[in-house]
């Protein structure tokens, strides 16, 4: 390797002195540290001894006991190249102390992988191996005579979030005309959804998505889920882009799967427990389920990939508990679920929605109301963490509808039978009961349109209908008016004066 090309490919790595450890022959032995002409610009070498005026001190080092008495000796951010015959590993740099960082011979490990989760692999190794100051960026460089796919790597780095050097040493140089990563993406969702676009490449017949920081593999995410055209990949990509909102509103909590894998005209069914076959960084929680003969372990919504992992298992909606895992005793809020039954209005619902809001002002208690995408309403009422179980809850909500009922007999009922609600909205206090789940807020509902359990403010009830909020604008909605539900989370209320009040304590 010619001495001038040699220090212009390695300017690229950004490192004040850069070390190519070697056992071959060359320069005898490595000098002392006292004794090496480093010079302010310089580099330090082990190629083909050079003379130092050309800006290069060619060392040879042989071991790792002289790498790091250079690490010691604060010649400035030290850049040491892993290989094969002597030279260090990434796990040796590691080790080391100092101001080290590694630069990846990809020829070391057998050349650059030619699949995306192999880069992931590598780099996920690297990124756990050294502090982030170290490889920020992640320095490689590889020899070749050809120009190399460079799409896995490209599409890895993006998908770990991390930015690379890569340094290709070709030895004609007019090779590298025109290289662009060969890495085609598309769309995730096809377009209904107003959020923004999620990235995938295929992976076989697999997606992968580039906004993923985990392992994650997507499958038919052109399938049709609802009978407007929106697809499977739409449902993914909305989950994806309202995690930031939705997930701590799921966090700690269990999730029961409802999952409609051939979408919302194929069969639908409640899954529990775990599969088993979900990926390996996926979260759960031990349930003790009495409909299911024991404890089992239910999967948790911790972070946008899950979020996207239960859309591609065909979850359109989020079914969490009330509770979190770490108490599973004590929900965290009370709900009445207003559901109107056949031949009942929509006026009818916003009736009863007022009416509970007249109760909770009267109660001295504030809820926050939401669209079920369904058919009716939900009510929130935030509490304090631990201090109301699901009996206290449940009770309390039965109460207020009991009340509720009595004045306004011809649009409320809590009456259980069927039959006897006709015409009514009825107020289901057993949503609050232990183990019941409803549809989580900015849930997608299974219903013609993709509708979302979106939430409103009080002025709003009279307003908007079910509908009206759906994947095609939620995104837009949701930037306008941001988390309404977000006092939900917070808690903060207790029962014990409503309790007085209503003489149920």
């Amino acid at each position: 390797m010619q001495a001038e090309r040699f220090c212009s490919f390695f300017s690229s790595f950004d490192v004040d002195v850069l070390i190519l450890g070697s056992a071959g022959d060359g320069l005898e032995g490595p000098r002392e540290v006292t004794e090496l002409p480093i010079p302010e610009d310089g580099w330090l070498l082990a190629d083909e001894p050079v003379d130092v005026s050309t800006g290069l001190v060619v060392v040879r080092v042989g071991d790792l006991e002289t790498a790091v008495a250079l690490a010691d000796a604060s010649v400035g951010s030290i850049g040491m190249l892993t290989g094969s015959d002597g030279f260090p590993t990434m796990g040796d740099l590691a080790a080391l102390d100092g101001p080290v960082v590694p630069v990846l011979d990809w020829e070391s490990i057998g050349g650059i992988p030619t699949s995306v989760e192999g880069c992931r692999a590598v780099i996920g190794f690297i990124v756990s191996s050294f502090e982030p100051e170290r490889i920020d960026p992640i320095r490689t460089r590889i020899t070749t005579s050809s120009i190399p796919d460079l799409g896995p790597l490209a599409s890895a780095c993006e998908m770990e979030q991390v930015d690379m050097i890569l340094v290709l040493d070709v030895p004609d140089p007019s090779h590298l005309n025109g290289l662009q990563p060969s890495v085609e993406t598309r769309r995730l969702g096809s377009g209904r959804s107003d959020c923004e676009p999620v990235d995938v490449i295929a992976d076989g017949e697999r997606w992968i998505p580039l906004i993923a920081s985990r392992p994650l593999r997507l499958s038919n995410i052109d399938k049709e889920f609802f009978p407007d055209g929106t697809t499977k990949g739409d449902l993914i990509e909305y989950y994806a882009r309202a995690a930031e909102v939705l997930l701590p509103h799921l966090a700690g909590r269990p999730i029961s799967m409802s999952r409609y894998p051939n979408g919302i005209g194929g069969e639908s069914f409640y899954e529990k427990r775990s599969p088993g076959h979900q990926p390996e960084w996926m979260e759960t929680a031990v349930v003790d389920s009495e409909s299911m003969g024991g404890e089992i372990d239910f999967l948790l919504a911790s972070d946008r990939e899950s979020l996207m992992w239960f859309a591609n298992m065909g979850c359109i909606e989020i079914h969490p508990f009330h509770s979190q895992a770490s108490d599973l005793e004590h929900p965290d809020y009370a709900i009445f679920d207003l559901d109107p039954a056949d031949g009942s209005t929509w006026d009818q619902v916003v009736t009863a929605t007022t009416m509970v809001k007249t109760m909770l002002d009267a109660l001295s208690l504030v809820g926050y109301p939401k669209l079920s995408g369904s058919k009716g309403m939900h009510v929130y009422v935030p509490l304090e963490q631990g201090q109301q179980d699901y009996a206290r809850v449940r009770r309390f909500v039965a109460a207020v509808g009991e009340l509720m009922a009595r004045a306004n007999p011809t649009d409320i009922t809590v009456d259980w039978k069927i039959p006897n609600r006709k015409g009514k909205v009825f107020v289901d206090a057993n949503r609050n009961a232990s183990g019941q789940t409803i549809a989580s807020v900015y849930s997608v509902r299974p219903r013609p349109g993709a509708p979302i359990s979106i939430p409103i403010t009080w002025d709003e009830v009279a307003t908007l209908t079910n509908g009206d909020v759906h994947l095609g604008n939620v995104a837009a909605r949701v930037e306008g008016v941001g988390d309404l539900f977000a006092p939900v989370q917070a808690g903060g209320q207790t029962l014990d004066a409503a309790e007085e009040r209503l003489e149920i304590s």
